[in-house]
């Protein structure tokens, strides 16, 4: 059995097997006993309990032992973690060593079995590892603890043999009686659920892990009466025997801090597709390549297959399946992957925020200095601009960039490595579907190749017997129509086939399953779907794919084309909060557009309210804000509050209110008038929330209503008094709007830092037109912009970012504006514009290294700050302190001729990044 690389432990799952030391097989579940190390947990020092002094080996010496093992464990306040490295829907993980464990302060309920079974061994205690995998597809999840038997003595090496299990392999039994095994639990073993109570300890104080191992324990027996998995047991002690077999313990590793940047990102997971030998091909060409490759082919030749491939086997589990259809839906991809690392998730995640960790994503590919893989999939409108979104590969170190196109024009172009994927040939097509008229309809497309075999099997007959209908025309690009019609006439219930329409307009490689089940429930929707082949789901997946040719066909259905269904499958996904969650995690702006066109006929000719599609609107512009479709999203909006009636609304017609305030904030040149009436819509959805009772979670409008007043309080041509009078205004509505957030415990950190961020600059802009006050002003935006800059350097740590390097840009306008507007000395005003270019200096280094250019907007804008500041040191070096007054005229002179040249900022400060309340 190969160790592997020695900065890892092999990976593990329950499918894959071993080979031992004498060559025999060693099946996945006895191959466990490996990572149940003492050696490792000795050498991360996990064993700082009291050992026994006497060789007391009682049932309540060994408990006491236990505990006081499990409670060492809580102590560490480790939190729960599925492993970012290997691809979702494998089937496999990477087993964190012990001091990997403490590295990440994360683990699995494996990582966390293991550890506390090796720390066991390590006192002499026997362990059992007791491992669960779900019974069916949709079945649950799979889990694992420990049981330990106190008292067991040392002499007694022989394989247990349990009530309730028989034996798969010498060492490891399967539960096949699970109330007899029950009462054993009861009576002999006693289980530890090392998972949950861990949890508890790490948010609570450490006094709290004194009291958990009873929790422990409890847990542990509740876990072990689930029906939903299949449990195996596996005598850890007796498989650590010498020559059991030859299952050779994993060596003790230090964390290989170096190989922690760049984990996995696979959504939808693997599937189950066949390879054909053209698809073969390309992906054994692919495999161990470097630099930037393209695969080239028409939809469904298997592309995407072969990328998924590729991200699955990517060395050392760093690889990352992003979707590249659009700028946005990259850009998201690249946030999900970011947050999978960091173990959190983009639902309810403001727009500006997804771009921050996009940037995150972007800077961490750019620094990582081991091998990598991504895949820009569906990259068919701007493949270029997609490229252009990835850092440069480093061949040396491994890294892969791969990028699926429908646009065979890239085969002719130059600087990549092209890949054209062209289609099945006939007798791999024969050998696979027999000698039928399905052929034709397969066209070459192995995808279809696939739906077809699951379909046949469907109706338990060959493929070759498949019968379709016969008004569709034996030709390829009816292939998918072909699928999707027998399915729906032969296959699936009346449910089951709405289901399979909603489904269609789901993310289509994000397509949850848990929202496909509720457009069905109780009729094993998800299940049906997979086994007709019209959706693939890797087993103990929550997310399944739905190819793009597959949903199509669903979507152009004459016979779905009726109000009635056209208005059902709107209504069910607008409605559905798992479907709400998938879109708005995963889809894009030309998916949502498409569910909104469902309800076009019912916009166009509803003569009163009609509350149910006010409703839907309502949700549809929610998802279309999300995802920083501004303009569309208010739109929607509008047309959904004229839908929207009675107290019960309420909540809904202020967040179309608010909505609609966003889209005028956001102009980058509103007028007055624009301001004032996004201002009005702010205030009276904010007034509406207090008539709902919902005046604690007005936050939003009054953070609103604020920015627009500062917004307007910027406006050029306006008498000063009333333009402090606005910024005065707008900062104490934003003030207040922090500290609602700040006490609401549902708000996100990153919600919080661009909260705080937004009070920074209306201090600036008094800073400037209210000069008895600068002093103040001042000093309370630099100590904004070191709080926010402290929590963005924890959101993004030892990473280049543009929301760090606003902050930092931030730092040089309160030294520039110190410099200029203060009373102070000729050494202090230099000081002070020292610093200034400091600071700004190091914003523009930041933003060009993330840029790659100088021509990035952010980069021009540290630029010109930089050269107003140099000019403004020049002009206080020349003027003599008794010409202070003639000195700052012509520096003001200056600065209006910078301006008037386009060289300076348009507003009163340098613009920052804009970042929306």
């Amino acid at each position: 059995m190969s160790v592997g690389d020695s900065r890892y432990w092999d990976t593990w799952g329950p499918s894959v097997g071993s080979v031992a030391t004498d060559g025999r097989a060693v099946p996945a579940h006895a191959t466990l006993a490996r990572y149940v190390s003492p050696r490792a947990v000795d050498a991360a020092q996990l064993l700082n309990v009291p050992r026994p002094v006497s060789d007391d080996q009682s049932a309540a010496a060994d408990q006491a032992l236990a505990r006081a093992l499990y409670e060492r464990l809580a102590l560490l306040k480790l939190s729960y973690a599925l492993d970012p490295r290997i691809p979702r829907g494998l089937r496999r993980q990477q087993i964190r060593h012990p001091q990997w464990l403490l590295a990440l302060k994360w683990g699995t309920c494996l990582d966390l079995a293991v550890t506390y079974a090796g720390m066991c061994m390590s006192a002499h205690i026997d362990p059992l590892l007791i491992v669960g995998e779900p019974v069916s597809l949709f079945g649950g999840e799979g889990h694992a603890l420990v049981a330990l038997i106190p008292g067991r003595q040392r002499g007694e090496r022989d394989p247990l043999i349990l009530p309730g299990c028989k034996p798969e392999y010498p060492g490891v039994q399967v539960v096949t009686d699970a109330d007899r095994f029950a009462r054993l639990v009861d009576n002999v073993l006693l289980p530890v659920e090392c998972t949950g109570a861990v949890i508890r300890a790490a948010s609570g104080p450490a006094s709290a892990a004194t009291t958990s191992f009873a929790d422990a324990t409890a847990e542990g027996a509740a876990a072990l009466e689930r029906r939903d998995v299949r449990w195996r047991v596996i005598d850890v002690a007796w498989l650590h025997e010498p020559d059991r077999d030859g299952v050779i313990l994993a060596p003790p590793l230090d964390p290989p801090e170096g190989l922690l940047g760049i984990g996995s990102y696979l959504p939808g997971g693997l599937g189950h597709e066949k390879l054909g030998s053209a698809q073969q091909e390309i992906l054994d060409e692919l495999t161990g390549a470097t630099g930037i490759h393209v695969i080239a082919a028409h939809p469904g030749f298997g592309k995407s297959t072969i990328a998924r491939r590729l991200v699955a086997n990517a060395p050392f589990g760093s690889g990352w399946f992003l979707g590249a259809s659009d700028k946005k839906t990259l850009t998201n991809s690249l946030a999900e992957a970011e947050l999978i690392g960091q173990n959190q998730t983009s639902v309810g995640l403001a727009d500006a925020d997804r771009d921050g960790y996009a940037e995150a994503a972007r800077g961490r590919l750019r620094e990582a200095d081991h091998p990598w893989t991504v895949i820009l999939d569906n990259a068919d409108d701007k493949p270029d601009e997609a490229l252009a979104r990835i850092p440069p590969t480093d061949a040396r170190l491994g890294q892969l960039v791969v990028l699926t196109t429908t646009d065979l024009a890239w085969a002719n172009a130059s600087g990549h490595r092209v890949h054209p994927l062209g289609p099945a040939a006939d007798s791999e097509v024969d050998a696979e579907l027999g000698n039928s008229d399905i052929a034709p309809l397969v066209a070459g497309r192995w995808l279809l190749v696939s739906a077809f075999k699951h379909l046949a099997d469907a109706l338990g007959v060959k493929p070759s017997q498949l019968s379709v209908d016969a008004s569709i025309a034996r030709t390829g690009e009816n292939g998918p129509l072909a699928i999707w019609q027998t399915a729906r006439d032969q296959v699936l219930t009346e449910g089951q086939v709405r289901a399979a329409r909603c489904a269609a307009y789901l993310p289509p490689d994000v397509v949850s399953v848990a929202a496909v089940q509720e457009c069905a429930p109780g009729e094993g929707t998800a299940e049906r779907l997979v086994a007709t082949g019209l959706l693939d789901v890797a087993a103990g997946e929550h997310f399944g794919r739905m190819h793009r040719l597959i949903g199509k066909a669903i979507r152009d259905d004459p016979d779905g084309s009726d109000l009635a269904t056209r208005d059902h499958v709107a209504a069910t996904l607008t409605g559905s909060a798992e479907a709400g969650d998938n879109l708005a995690e995963f889809g894009d702006r030309a998916l949502i557009l498409e569910i909104l066109a469902l309800l076009e006929h019912r916009c166009r000719s509803a003569q009163t309210p009609d509350r149910g599609l006010g409703i839907s609107l309502h949700a549809l512009g929610s998802v279309l804000e999300l995802r920083g479709a501004t303009r569309e999203a208010a739109d929607t909006f509008d047309t959904a509050r004229a839908h929207l009636t009675g107290t019960t609304d309420r909540p809904l017609l202020a967040d179309c209110l608010l909505g609609m305030a966003r889209r005028h904030f956001r102009d980058s040149s509103p007028t007055q008038e624009q301001i004032d009436e996004a201002f009005a819509w702010a205030d009276e959805g904010e007034k509406l929330m207090q008539l709902a009772g919902l005046g604690a979670s007005a936050g939003r409008f009054l953070a609103m209503k604020g920015l627009l007043r500062r917004k307007r309080g910027t406006l050029r041509g306006r008498p000063k008094d009333q333009q402090v009078r606005d910024l005065r205004a707008g900062l104490d509505m934003v003030e207040t709007a922090d500290r609602m957030r700040a006490a609401d415990p549902t708000t996100r950190p990153e919600e919080r830092a661009r909260s705080r961020f937004n009070l920074a600059g209306p201090r600036i802009n008094l800073a400037q037109r209210d000069p008895d006050n600068s002093a103040e002003h001042l000093s309370k935006a630099e100590e904004i912009y070191r709080e926010v800059l402290r929590q963005r350097e924890a959101f993004y740590p030892g990473l280049d970012h543009p929301h760090v390097a606003a902050c930092v840009s931030g730092l040089a306008m309160v030294s520039y504006y110190r410099a200029v507007l203060l009373p102070s000395d000729a050494h202090e005003r230099q000081r002070l514009l020292r610093e200034a270019t400091q600071y700004e200096r190091d914003a523009a280094a930041q933003r060009e290294r993330l840029a790659g250019s100088r021509d990035d907007g952010d980069v021009g804008k540290s630029l010109r700050l930089t050269a107003k500041i140099a000019i403004a040191r020049w002009l206080f070096t020349v003027a003599s302190d008794k010409r202070a007054e003639r000195h700052e005229a012509l520096l003001s002179e200056a600065e209006r001729e910078l301006l008037t040249a386009g060289l300076l900022p348009s507003g009163d400060e340098a613009k920052l990044p804009a970042e929306a309340a």
